[in-house]
Order: structure tokens, then C-alpha cells, then sequence
């Protein structure tokens, strides 16, 4: 019916804006750490491990990833990516 597919799509919409808005977000942390380096050195990628975590989130948990580094995997890698890369504050 013409309401259901328009809920279908409002959904669909929905969920791309929701994950184009945390992606972005992502991106905007990653280079705040970049911008960063005398501060920030390096990040850990975590992902939220449970039965729902992809085979890619799940194969760089725990990575630790120098900053300057040009392969580091900046989430979201999926749609609904859960993942994060975290700074490692190290003692000076």
C-alpha cells in the first residue's frame, strides 16, 4: 500500500541521514586528533563485539593505529557501524 511504502522509505531516509550525520561525526574526531598530534599519537579502533559486530569491525578491533598513518579505518565502515577510534593518552 501507499502507506507502507511510504513509511518504508521515511525509515530508509531516516536511517541514512542518521548514519551520514554520525559518519561525519566520526571524520570531524579523526581529524581533531590528526590536528592534534603533539597531544594525540595514536588510536585504538573499538568495536561493540556481540553477535550483531560485522566481520570487518570485528577483525580491527583492539588495532592500535599510529596517527599519522595513512591506513587507518575511520567509521562508520558499514551502515549502522558502531565502531569508533579512541585515543591512547600516553604519560609524558
Amino acid at each position: 500500500s501507499i502507506s507502507t511504502s511510504s513509511q518504508s522509505w521515511k525509515s530508509l531516509t531516516d536511517s541514512f541521514l542518521e548514519t551520514n550525520a554520525l559518519h561525519r561525526n566520526r571524520i570531524e574526531e579523526f581529524l581533531f586528533y590528526r590536528a592534534n598530534q603533539a597531544t594525540f599519537t595514536k588510536l585504538r579502533f573499538v568495536a561493540v563485539m556481540d553477535d550483531r559486530t560485522s566481520k570487518i569491525c570485528r577483525s580491527f578491533n583492539g588495532e592500535i593505529f599510529d596517527i599519522g598513518s595513512d591506513n587507518i579505518p575511520v567509521p562508520l565502515l558499514h551502515a549502522h557501524c558502531r565502531s569508533r577510534l579512541v585515543p591512547i593518552l600516553e604519560e609524558k
